[in-house]
């Protein structure tokens, strides 16, 4: 079940959320927790084990964490404890992550003639939350939780489990406890969480068409690989950022403030800034708990060198064990550490565009690797775009006719294009700006509804796509 197929947007969503509103205060969460361990089990039948072991073993050992830690810190035993529970609750953590990432399971099933385990949803997304968590309750940055049910609840949260945002323990503590779903979060997380279902249905996966169709029909010409890789690169931005807006939106109905997870990263004038803009809270917790207990860029340019490699490294082994996603990671830790030893003068004197073109290629270029399953395939994929004995034929002409509409659109979206337009309007005529809110409140439930509309029509009509990023 996900949350772009029909089941859960006209079944499971609206029975869930009636009666996580509807349930008293003392009962919220566990509502939330059963309507979650309910969609997760529906994604990964029995792989629900593999997340309530999880979260079993993080909520005890910080649960010990924060017991030493209210303790004398000067006492050595008592610090012995404190990191013995930490680093019981890290190798849990770790041993889910690898052993479902990384075919472990295959090879157990092999060894002992058993079925193929199923994997879990999302195992790299509440992996790394659960990890975040015992590091900042060992380091004081928040308080254990000592309610199993509102621990479990974060957690496992239907709403983001599949594939983030990755929500840190302190962002939510509060309205887990004392949350209220008023009714304009509730018809804005509405209205997110269908915005967010249209990038996916309408873009997303109307661009994965033009890419399944070219990459199954051996394509021999220059721009048939060029509008196969154009592809990619707008549907994983549609396909991840439909999802976060969806989950942020779902957050917001059942009362919460989820971290947003991207900022047009396209617009990006260097690859540090766009990483930096593109899955916001991995790349947030690559920092925290990665980039910063390295040294960061305090302790030197050696010491930057090895953190920047470090991320990369630790990002590439996240996605899978993939020798296209140890390229990807060299890819980009490459630029990046160029950019960073470029004197920043040299960018002061370009015009600002410049920079913004170059970040572009470098993305595109890098997703590229990002989309092939091996090395053949990259070569592959490089040499058509460059080197085929002709530029373009009728099929390819074709299909770019046929898209164009969906490739504008794209661009439109992927950039704030729409906000800049808006703003410069209304900064001229300010005037309007409170005629146009006045406007929206009209305009904006139609729009979802018709949105919505189109969305089923899509859905219904087409084949299933899961999200590129619930395979993470």
């Amino acid at each position: 079940m996900a949350f772009n197929s029909l089941v859960f947007i006209y079944g499971f969503l609206p029975i869930s959320l009636v009666l996580c509103l509807l349930a008293p205060g003392k009962l919220k969460n566990t509502v939330l927790l059963i309507t979650s361990l309910f969609f997760f089990f529906a994604a990964s039948g029995t792989a629900l084990i593999a997340l309530l072991s999880c979260l079993f073993v993080s909520f005890f050992c910080a649960l010990g964490i924060g017991k030493y830690s209210s303790q004398s810190s000067c006492d050595r035993h008592q610090r012995i404890k404190k990191g013995l529970f930490l680093f019981i609750g890290l190798l849990f953590i770790s041993a889910v992550f690898i052993f479902f990432k990384f075919g472990v399971s295959d090879a157990f099933s092999d060894a002992f003639s058993l079925t193929t385990l199923p994997v879990p949803l999302g195992v790299g997304f509440f992996t790394l939350q659960a990890a975040a968590y015992l590091a900042d309750v060992y380091s004081g940055k928040t308080m254990p939780e000592k309610n199993i049910i509102s621990f479990f609840a974060y957690s496992s949260d239907f709403a983001c489990v599949g594939s983030g945002p990755i929500l840190r323990y302190s962002e939510v503590r509060e309205e887990l406890h004392s949350r209220r779903s008023e009714i304009n979060n509730i018809a804005d997380g509405l209205f997110r969480f269908i915005y967010g279902l249209s990038e996916k249905v309408i873009l997303a996966d109307t661009l994965n068409e033009l890419f399944v169709t070219i990459n199954s029909s051996n394509p021999s010409d220059s721009l048939s690989f060029w509008l196969l890789s154009l592809s990619f690169f707008f549907r994983i931005y549609f396909d991840f950022d439909g999802y976060s807006n969806m989950a942020i939106g779902l957050g917001r109905v059942l009362g919460f403030n989820f971290p947003e997870n991207f900022d047009y990263p396209y617009a990006s004038p260097s690859l540090s800034a766009f990483w930096r803009r593109w899955h916001m809270t991995l790349g947030r917790w690559l920092r925290d708990y990665i980039y910063i207990p390295l040294g960061g860029s305090k302790k030197g340019k050696w010491r930057m060198i090895v953190s920047i490699a470090a991320v990369w490294v630790a990002t590439s082994l996240w996605h899978g064990a993939k020798v296209v996603f140890l390229l990807w990671g060299a890819f980009n830790a490459v630029i990046i550490i160029s950019e960073k030893l470029i004197p920043s003068r040299f960018y002061r004197r370009l015009p600002p565009i410049i920079p913004h073109i170059i970040t572009l290629i470098f993305v595109f270029f890098g997703f590229i690797i990002f989309s092939c399953e091996d090395l053949s395939e990259i070569s592959e994929r490089l040499s058509g775009m460059f080197f085929s004995s002709s530029v373009v034929s009728q099929n390819s002409l074709y299909l770019l006719r046929s898209y164009a509409f969906v490739f504008l659109i794209s661009v439109l979206f992927a950039f704030p294009v729409i906000k800049t337009v808006r703003r410069i309007f209304f900064s001229a005529f300010p005037s309007f700006s409170r005629k146009a809110d006045t406007a929206l409140y009209v305009v904006r439930p139609v729009a979802a509804l018709l949105l919505l509309v189109l969305c089923t029509a899509f859905i219904a009509d087409g084949s299933f796509n899961p999200f590129i990023y619930f395979g993470f």
